[in-house]
């Protein structure tokens, strides 16, 4: 049986860590004598910090466009997912306008399951819920019974609303009015 530890011109295959951990010393060495500047930082936090980053950034895409529900047999509920985390919702309406509302919204965990998402109103109150893509492509949120101050739904209640992709739009449409509420809208 080879042994690598015996085998002098083989010495530092045999604990590669210890040979790169020398070679990066004598290259850090090199480095600060020359008059370069060394910092140092794990790589291992900066990939993960990156990954989840990119797993966000993969969630804010996949949100943005309109999305809507049937609330009743002639009237939906529309939620408009835009750049600069604006998230408008478009209230059903029997009159020719319908009644819109801006908030922001904070992917606060892509990687949860159910994700977890915060709606914040005008007036920086912030209801934390929330969602997950079904394997049909559509949205699931909670969205009832959630108020500022009170903690996040670990998991979806019977009540929670199922909308459907409808464009990748994302402006008001034309029949929208904004209104700028202090709440959030309760069903």
């Amino acid at each position: 049986m080879f042994n690598p530890v015996h085998n002098q011109t083989n010495r530092l295959a045999a604990f590669p860590v210890i040979g790169k951990s020398i070679v990066s010393s004598l290259l850090v060495g090199l480095l600060c004598a020359v008059g370069y500047a060394v910092k140092a930082e794990p790589i291992a936090g900066r990939l993960v910090s990156q990954q989840l980053t990119k797993n966000a950034d993969s969630v804010v895409q996949r949100l943005t466009g309109q999305w809507q529900t049937k609330v009743s047999a002639n009237s939906s509920l529309t939620l408009i997912f835009a750049p600069e985390s604006k998230l408008f919702i478009v209230l059903p309406s029997n009159s020719n306008t319908a009644p819109a509302m801006q908030l922001r919204y904070r992917v606060a965990s892509s990687t949860s399951s159910p994700m977890q998402i915060d709606l914040t109103t005008s007036d920086n109150k912030t209801a934390p819920t929330i969602f997950e893509f079904t394997a049909d492509g559509k949205l699931r949120m909670q969205l009832n019974d959630i108020n500022s101050g009170q903690p996040r739904p670990s998991a979806f209640k019977s009540n929670a609303m199922v909308f459907e992709k409808v464009s990748n739009n994302t402006s008001l449409p034309a029949n929208a009015q904004l209104r700028q509420p202090g709440a959030l809208p309760q069903r």
